[in-house]
């Protein structure tokens, strides 16, 4: 049911962008103010140039089995209205995500984050996450597995937080947990 949905928002958004004479997404890449924590367990590593998307900032737990790569997008000058960033989310989101996987078979599944916790800790107002097969993308190289975290808050933006791994028992490991809950918008 999933995959229809995907390839359904895919078509809508080719239909915008064939359609569109100047189609601008209201997000633009830049360092947003996004506090991080860094747990006993994380270590700053060096960003790669040589990836097909660009990222801002990553880390790696120390034995080095995982790397959270976060992409950060602030809010255009040119928006002016709010429902503008509604409606455009998760159509910029989708190309980001598309932009990663490579192609689109690589994408296995999408879900929306709800819950006190996405607002309380990460002070996001919508969030969704995706798994995907790592092979074929520039961005994942050496890494077999991908999910792809977007947080939204209307103020500032769109983290895109990616957890990239090859062994899928470390999505598991309890340590994983405060590894990714590691960043957080300032509050409203």
């Amino acid at each position: 049911m999933k995959r229809p949905i995907i390839i359904l928002c895919m078509l809508l958004l080719g239909c915008v962008l064939i359609f569109s004479d100047n189609l601008d997404f209201p997000f633009e890449p830049e360092v947003i103010p996004v506090r991080f924590r860094l747990t006993k367990n994380l270590v700053q590593t060096e960003v790669r140039h040589d990836t097909n998307q660009p990222y801002h900032i990553a880390f790696s737990d120390r034995h080095s089995s995982y790397e959270i790569r976060y992409i950060l997008f602030g809010i255009s000058k040119k928006v002016k209205i709010f429902d503008d960033l509604e409606i455009l989310y998760p159509l910029f989101a989708q190309s980001i995500l598309l932009n990663i996987a490579g192609e689109e078979k690589n994408i296995l599944s999408t879900s929306n984050l709800t819950g006190d916790m996405l607002n309380y800790h990460f002070h996001a107002s919508k969030a969704f996450q995706c798994s995907l097969l790592g092979r074929g993308s520039k961005f994942t190289k050496e890494y077999d597995f991908i999910i792809i975290s977007f947080y939204f808050n209307e103020k500032y933006g769109i983290v895109c937080q990616t957890l990239l791994y090859n062994d899928p028992k470390i999505t598991t490991n309890p340590q994983l947990e405060d590894d990714l809950a590691s960043f957080q918008f300032p509050e409203k």
